[in-house]
C-alpha cells in the first residue's frame, strides 16, 4: 500500500510540475522555467524506476492521461515560443540588413560603412 501511495505522489507531484511549467511558458519566466525543468528531470529520473502494480492499474490512467496532455500542451507552448523568438530574430536581422544610411555627428543624412544595431562607439 505504501508503494502505491509512493507512486501516486510522484505521479502528482510531476502532474504540479508540468502545471507550473505551463504557467511560466505562458507568462515567459525563464529563470523560474529552468528551475522547474530540473525538477521535473529530476522526478521523471525517479519515475523510470517504478512499475505499476499489478493491481489497481486503473487508478493511475486518468493521472498519466493528465501528465500526458499537460507535457503535449508544454511542447506546443515550446514550439510557439521558439517560433516566435525565431520570426522576431529573423525581422530584426533583416530591417539591420536594409538601414546603411543613417545621420552623421554633424546631423546630415549618410551611407554608413558598418550596421549595428546599437552604437558602439562611446
Amino acid at each position: 500500500m505504501e508503494r502505491k501511495d509512493s507512486l501516486m505522489n510522484q505521479l502528482q507531484s510531476l502532474k504540479d510540475c508540468l502545471q507550473r511549467e505551463k504557467i511560466a511558458l505562458i507568462e515567459n519566466k525563464g529563470e523560474e522555467l529552468r528551475d522547474i525543468v530540473a525538477a521535473k528531470e529530476a522526478l521523471t529520473a525517479e519515475l523510470e524506476s517504478a512499475s505499476l502494480p499489478e493491481t489497481n492499474k486503473d487508478e493511475y490512467i486518468p493521472v498519466i492521461d493528465e501528465i500526458r496532455q499537460l507535457q503535449e500542451g508544454n511542447l506546443l507552448l515550446t514550439q510557439q515560443a521558439m517560433s516566435f523568438t525565431d520570426a522576431f530574430l529573423q525581422s530584426l536581422q533583416e530591417s539591420v540588413k536594409k538601414e546603411k544610411r543613417g545621420y552623421s555627428k554633424k546631423g546630415k543624412y549618410q551611407e554608413n560603412e558598418t550596421n549595428a544595431l546599437f552604437d558602439q562607439q562611446v
